[in-house]
């Protein structure tokens, strides 16, 4: 594209000049000549530097353009596991509670343990994809999903993760009385207002998520 640029330039300007010369009675002073020669190496140089500005001005664009598609692929998969993981975790729960409301003590050990595994691999990446979100998105999504604040005000907890902890806390209870023998109702009628409490939580935090990502797909079609 530089030589093609370059050649094209040449050409109309050796055209203009020799037509130029053959319309002249009397040959040009050697100056002349000169003022000619250096008019060529100008024009092709300026032809040069504008040519290579442009082409390293698309560079840049096209290759920010990937950076950000890059960006946006990672944050779609951020959304779609993070999604996972709540999902998973808070249906495990809901199993676990539907098993105790059916005394059904084989279906519960099982279910109890699918549970745990959830409890345990949403612990494990609760903190890694609170820095994910902080960084790709804002700080406050990162801190809907987990604030250290809680822990001095977990009775009304704010973030996702804190209140998964506060309905752990009941559902550790509900175990104990399901083996235990002792009443579950105060333990199940205080679950289920915070699993309400919780689904407000989800769909908040989810929707918020999904706008910042539509957001900056926009940025990218434009």
């Amino acid at each position: 594209m530089l030589y093609l640029y370059i050649f094209i330039i040449l050409v109309l300007v050796i055209a203009t000049v020799f037509f130029g010369l053959k319309e002249r009675t009397r040959p040009l002073p050697s100056h002349e000549y000169f003022k000619t020669l250096l008019t060529f190496i100008l024009i092709i140089a300026g032809g040069a530097i504008l040519n290579y500005q442009f082409q390293k001005s698309s560079w840049n664009r096209e290759a920010s353009f990937e950076l950000l598609k890059i960006e946006l692929n990672d944050n779609k998969e951020t959304i779609n596991t993070l999604t996972y993981l709540i999902e998973d975790r808070f249906s495990n729960a809901q199993r676990v509670i539907w098993a105790v409301q059916s005394n059904d003590y084989d279906d519960f050990q099982k279910t109890w343990n699918d549970y745990m595994l959830s409890v345990n691999g949403w612990n494990r990446n609760v903190a890694r994809y609170q820095s994910l979100v902080t960084r790709s998105f804002d700080r406050s999504l990162g801190e809907q999903l987990l604030t250290y604040t809680d822990d001095l005000n977990n009775e009304i907890p704010v973030s996702i993760h804190f209140k998964f902890y506060r309905i752990h806390e009941y559902i550790l209870s509900l175990r104990n009385c399901f083996y235990g023998g002792c009443s579950r109702t105060n333990i199940l009628d205080k679950l289920n207002v915070l699993q309400i409490d919780f689904i407000d939580a989800k769909f908040n935090f989810l929707e918020r998520l999904d706008s910042s990502l539509l957001q900056k797909t926009k940025i990218y079609e434009k």
